[in-house]
């Protein structure tokens, strides 16, 4: 873990500077500006911090010059230098940073976030540490007030005005700074795309509940449906023995048309340039099976024969003798073919999709299945019961053609 010493002269005032999340791993120390010698603080560490009263200083070995910073950016400055040095960030351009009273400054509104000193997720050793935010520290669960919270919220400068967090432990609370009571509680699995979705205006913290109603309904769906019969693509019930093909159906296929045969993608007036959710592309590829795992390519092929049987009331999909299952070892989350029957937690649930389409999912809606692209025009299917595949991913839905 990165620790970090930044020397305060003592004419800067620490009560007047901002804390943050990396504070957590920053060693302070007061220094007399009339006998700090910089020079050997230099040959010391090969990195550190020193505050001024309105900007501060970071020297690295890396740079013969140190980098005269803003305080808006400071935690972002030290995850940069904890990372790979700040002077490779700025060198190569890999951070946005622009110049302000000549002070480099990377331009966005901050997230404030309470964290609780003694555990927070945030605050772990490889954690970003919610990079480029500012922090306020509490030490007790008692003083865990988010009506308190919001009221210092409300005083803070160039920070999101809509809502902030607490974290302690692996809960992260989001809360509406001007109504408190309106707080969403996630994990720390979904808590970066929760708020880059949020900060993207893409949707509200109530929005955040109608989602995990939709998702809660979503997943009462998918449970085992007594009677299940399979049908072909025209709702006609198949008898065991049938042999069809197994076609993805792929309703926003985000691709260009240069990856599949042809296009140009400096051509402004091709329609596959950009990714358009308003706009659904049908594009069907088939499903193959190679060395007892389905793969599937692209570009529309004839497809491998599958069929199914039912054993004991279950529907499984087989081929070529093998029935479908989850794999194990170095196959986890890959479907795969087996001569035996796959056991309770290995075995795939087929359902229909409310267009009709087919979806393959773990017994009783337990995780579902997702196209894993390797590349534009090549991917292999996976399973997953990932919190952010669930909420946010689209299954792969199919189609019989017999």
């Amino acid at each position: 873990m990165t620790k970090y010493t930044i020397y305060v002269p003592n004419y800067v005032d620490l009560k007047d500077i901002q804390t943050c999340p990396l504070d957590s791993r920053a060693e302070f120390v007061t220094v007399d500006p009339e006998t700090f010698d910089l020079d050997a603080k230099r040959r010391k560490h090969s990195k550190f911090i020193l505050f001024e009263k309105d900007h501060f200083l970071v020297y690295e070995k890396q740079n013969p010059e140190p980098f005269k910073c803003s305080y808006h950016s400071r935690n972002h400055v030290m995850y940069c230098m904890g990372y790979l040095g700040l002077t490779m960030f700025v060198s190569h351009n890999l951070v946005k940073y622009e110049q302000e009273d000549g002070c480099l400054i990377l331009r966005h509104p901050r997230l404030l976030v309470f964290i609780f000193r003694p555990d927070a997720e945030c605050l772990a050793a490889k954690h970003r540490s919610c990079c480029g935010d500012i922090a306020e520290f509490y030490d007790a669960v008692e003083e865990e007030d988010f009506g308190k919270f919001a009221e210092i919220a409300r005083t803070k400068e160039s920070c999101i005005e809509g809502y902030f967090v607490v974290n302690r432990g692996q809960e992260y609370h989001i809360v509406d700074t001007q109504n408190p009571s309106l707080r969403y509680t996630c994990s720390p699995a979904i808590k970066d795309e929760v708020l880059s979705r949020l900060g993207r205006n893409i949707i509200t913290i109530q929005g955040l509940f109608d989602e995990d109603k939709k998702l809660l309904e979503l997943r009462e769906r998918s449970k085992c449906v007594p009677g299940f019969k399979l049908c072909d693509n025209q709702g006609v019930p198949l008898s065991e023995g049938a042999e069809f093909e197994l076609e993805m159906y792929n309703e926003d296929y985000h691709g260009r048309k240069d990856n599949i045969g042809g296009g140009n993608e400096d051509d402004e007036d091709d329609e596959y340039d950009e990714y358009d959710e308003d706009v659904s592309v049908d594009y069907l590829v088939a499903m193959e099976l190679h060395k007892d795992v389905i793969s599937i390519c692209a570009i529309p092929l004839e497809g491998s024969k599958f069929g199914f049987t039912v054993v004991d009331g279950i529907t499984y999909l087989t081929s070529q003798g093998c029935y479908f299952g989850f794999g194990e070892g170095d196959h986890a989350g890959s479907l795969v073919a087996s001569p035996e029957i796959p056991p309770k937690d290995r075995r795939i649930q087929i359902q229909y999709a409310e267009d009709g389409n087919i979806v393959l999912s773990g017994w009783d809606g337990s995780g579902a299945i997702y196209c894993d692209w390797l590349k534009a025009s090549c991917g292999i299917i996976m399973a997953s019961t990932k919190e952010a595949h669930m909420r946010w991913g689209k299954p792969l839905k199919l189609v019989i053609k017999i």
